[in-house]
């Protein structure tokens, strides 16, 4: 389910990570490493959402 959010030629140093499941949603093309948290498109972390569920929450 990986994808580059930015298509260049350059290192992509920031990476877009699920706050539920932890898989990397995708990649910016940042100066810095940087990591972003979202939720991704799978049904099991949309679920946890709805419900206020942050039992998966990394680091939580």
């Amino acid at each position: 389910m990986e994808r580059n959010i930015v298509e260049t030629g350059r290192n992509h140093l920031g990476t877009i990570l699920c706050k539920r499941c932890g898989e990397t949603i995708g990649t910016l093309d940042t100066e810095r490493a940087i990591v972003y948290y979202s939720v991704c498109e799978r049904e099991q972390c949309g679920e946890r959402m709805e419900s206020g569920d942050d039992a998966g929450v990394l680091g939580a």
